[in-house]
Formats: C-alpha cells, structure tokens, sequence
C-alpha cells in the first residue's frame, strides 16, 4: 500500500495560495479598506481600485503611506485610453481615495495626501462631510498628485473659505465631476474669474 505524502501536497497549496495573493494584492493602507473597481477589465498590466477611508482618524492629520517597493512587470501597451503623465509613464495603478467624515483633518492643502513607493494616477478623490473646522487651502491641488483627478466631491466639506478659493480649482485641468452640494464654495470661490 502506497503512502500519502502530505508535505508535497501541502507545500502546493501554500505556493498556490502565495501565487493569487500576489496577483491580487495592491498598496493599500493598513486603517483603510482597499476594494478593485473594475473586476471585468481587460487591462492586468494596471490594476483600479478605490481606497476607503471613510471615518478614518489619521494621528498626524495627513494621509501618509509607503508602500513596499514592487512594481507590475510586463511589457505595457500603449493605446489612446491609458493614464500618461507627461513622460509617457504607464501607472500600475488607477485609484480612487475616500476620505469622507474624515474627522482628524483640519486643513487640506498639496501635502496632506502623501503615497509613495508605488506609481499610481488619482481618479477620484473624495472630502465630503468633513468637520465645521475643516479647511481648504487655494494651494490645495496644486501638486502632481491631482493631474488625472476626473471627479472631485467636496459635499458638506466646507465651511470655512479662503479668500483666493477661486484658485483652488485651476490646477485640475482633466476634472469632469465636481460635486459642490451642501456648500457654500459654488458661490464663493466659482463665481469668479
């Protein structure tokens, strides 16, 4: 009679498991929840996915995270839909940051969300329903960080208004969704040139 041999089989598993964990996995912070977008896109070269931070209380009043350094290796394809920057670097990743209720910040401004260690273009961005207390400043998507920001919900965000606001929004130049409601930022800061 022949002998089960359970280490073999279990040391498959274990690469199997390793394998998809590694397919699967994106940069995502560990007080946040990471979810994948589009589970149907054809695109594996570049993953999309959203970062939840919805009630999240952040000690240094910034959104900091470094990720391990790992990057997607194939030859990537260009076609007229990818996310470029201005040196024709393909992103591993399109994300989407939730910061909703996001009680521990007080002001916002080009610094306070700061991912490194992973190439990544910001789709959408969230700051709704933010405190009485919470600020933006007109520097505030002044960075590169917002270049590729299509969507932009800033409801019930504001109370307080810089002077300049107007400024805030000449940065984003690929925004197609701005959603100002519970605010009193259209007035203020889109009513001027």
């Amino acid at each position: 009679m022949k002998k089960f041999h359970v280490k073999p089989i279990l040391i498959f598993l274990i690469i199997l498991l390793f394998c998809l964990t590694t397919i699967n996995s994106y940069p995502c912070p560990s007080e946040c929840i990471c979810k994948p977008i589009d589970i149907l896109n054809d695109d594996f070269t570049r993953m999309n996915y959203i970062i939840d931070c919805t009630n999240v209380t952040f000690s240094s009043q910034q959104f900091l995270y470094h990720a391990q350094s790992w990057s997607i290796v194939e030859e990537k394809i260009i076609d007229d839909d990818d996310e470029e920057t201005d040196d024709n670097i393909i992103n591993d990743y399109t994300i989407s940051i939730d910061l909703t209720n996001s009680s521990s910040l007080k002001q916002f401004n080009n610094e306070t969300i700061q991912l490194t260690g992973f190439s990544f273009s910001l789709q959408s961005l969230s700051l709704a329903s933010q405190t009485k207390n919470f600020f933006i400043e007109s520097n505030a998507f002044n960075s590169t960080l917002y270049q590729n920001l299509k969507i932009l919900n800033l409801s019930s965000c504001c109370q307080q208004l810089s002077n300049d606001c107007s400024q805030i929004f000449r940065p984003l130049n690929k925004l197609q969704v701005l959603d100002l409601s519970g605010s009193d930022m259209y007035k203020r800061c889109l009513d001027t040139p």
